[in-house]
């Protein structure tokens, strides 16, 4: 019986034994695990053993853990860094505490805008992709600074059009507009865009539209409304002259050009009679189909100019119509001069 007793005693003492080492060693991870995440923390990184949630209305993030828990106010975005957010309110099994940050003095990413004085202007189309479509308001000039690069916004589209979304991060999510497609951005940051800067993102059936402005640009009864007048920044140039096509010669075995464009000063040509198989085209894009018109066409109607084509690369002769003029006006003189020198002498000759 005394055996029994003692044995029974023995194993409680071991379970508490294994009790105290458990506890022990709940206190010793638990002081770990917050002792690395509060660390992370303090030098402005993520934590480490927590998950996080944030609430888009609120703007708060908390990172939770089975030992503490953690709290912000970001200034844009739920990605960006611990230095750019709130002071964070750190509450763990040992007490509460505060991590209070200070800004960082230097930032890489930053946006200079010149506003339109007495602006009484609409929206200008101001950049358009097969993706998106960006809108400018009351603005005159968008400088961006990113990655110690400086350029024009419109630059930095040309790119990556992906630089919007970085933009957006940056500012402080308002929510959606009572149509419930159109989410509304504002800069709340100085340090960011020094005069502020709003956005309206539209989300509409083949309407991806970004409306940048101040940020005191209220939403307009036009914005993010179907508008067909991207085509000078989506037309591609379709070249399809074949490599059999011969010049055509005349009498004297020269190359006639072809004419395929003239204005008021100049006249503009091809070395081949390629005119036909050259052509102005567009994708399907936004809910329009694809179009595809002659040069001529093009051309003569106005939607596009001899100098835009050029820059998409058209090669081509152009002639001064005035130059012309007087040149063949000179040719003229000279052959008469010649033919009547020559008219003279054989009467000369004819006299002897």
């Amino acid at each position: 019986m005394k055996k029994i007793v003692f044995g029974i005693f023995k194993l409680i003492k071991i379970l508490i034994k294994l009790i105290f080492i458990l506890i022990i060693g709940f206190f010793v991870v638990s002081f770990m695990m917050v002792g690395i995440d509060y660390v992370q923390m303090k030098n402005g990184n993520l934590p480490v053993f927590c998950i996080s949630q944030y609430n888009e209305e609120s703007k708060i993030q908390v990172f939770r853990s089975f030992f503490y828990t953690a709290s912000r106010t970001v200034r844009a975005s739920s990605s960006e860094s611990l230095y750019d957010s709130s002071n964070i309110q750190f509450k763990s099994v040992f007490g509460k505490k505060k991590i209070e940050y200070s800004y960082q003095d230097v930032k890489d990413f930053t946006i200079e805008t010149s506003l339109t004085s007495d602006c009484k202007d609409s929206a200008k189309l101001y950049y358009a992709s097969l993706k998106v479509k960006v809108y400018t308001y009351c603005l005159d000039d968008i400088s961006v600074y990113k990655n110690s690069h400086k350029d024009t916004l419109y630059a930095f589209l040309e790119k990556d059009n992906s630089i919007v979304e970085d933009i957006k991060d940056q500012l402080s999510y308002k929510g959606l507009l009572s149509d419930k497609s159109t989410s509304e951005f504002v800069s709340l940051d100085e340090d960011f865009a020094s005069q502020g800067l709003k956005i309206y993102h539209c989300n509409k059936t083949n309407i991806n539209d970004v409306y940048i402005g101040p940020k005191d640009m209220s939403f307009h009864n036009d914005f993010c409304t179907y508008k067909d007048d991207d085509f000078k920044f989506i037309y591609e140039l379709l070249d399809e002259t074949p490599s059999s096509l011969q010049p055509v010669l005349n009498e004297e075995n020269e190359v006639v050009p072809e004419a395929f464009y003239e204005d008021s000063i100049n006249r503009y040509e091809f070395t081949l009679p390629k005119s036909q198989y050259v052509f102005i085209t567009t994708p399907e894009v936004r809910g329009k189909a694809a179009t595809k018109v002659g040069i001529k066409e093009a051309l003569s109607t106005g939607k596009v100019t001899i100098d835009e084509v050029k820059e998409k690369g058209l090669q081509f002769q152009v002639i001064n119509k005035e130059e012309e003029r007087e040149r063949l006006e000179k040719e003229k003189l000279e052959k008469e001069r010649i033919e009547r020198e020559k008219q003279e002498a054989e009467q000369a000759k004819n006299e002897q």
